[in-house]
């Protein structure tokens, strides 16, 4: 089967039960928005939680950096604030 997934939240269910203090303590992975991801057993190679570096040229411009990603792909993507 080929084609585009389409997500569908039922965010009025969620209202009130994720909220910024009960992620704090989760662990530093995708799996801490459990919530709001598939219903299935975490599995991890510790993706995520890459860092946003400021770029050392431009003012209010950070570089995403997906090179630490265990895929070991190399992407940045830039991100402007004005």
């Amino acid at each position: 089967m080929q084609g585009s997934l389409y997500v569908r939240y039922d965010l009025k269910a969620l209202r009130g039960k994720l909220k910024p203090e009960t992620l704090a303590g989760r662990t530093a992975t995708m799996w801490r928005y459990a919530e709001v991801l598939p219903d299935v057993e975490a599995v991890t190679l510790g993706e995520g939680f890459t860092p946003l570096l400021p770029s050392r040229k431009t003012k209010n411009v950070w570089i995403k950096d997906e090179g630490l990603n265990p895929t070991g792909s190399f992407r940045l993507a830039a991100l402007a604030w004005l």
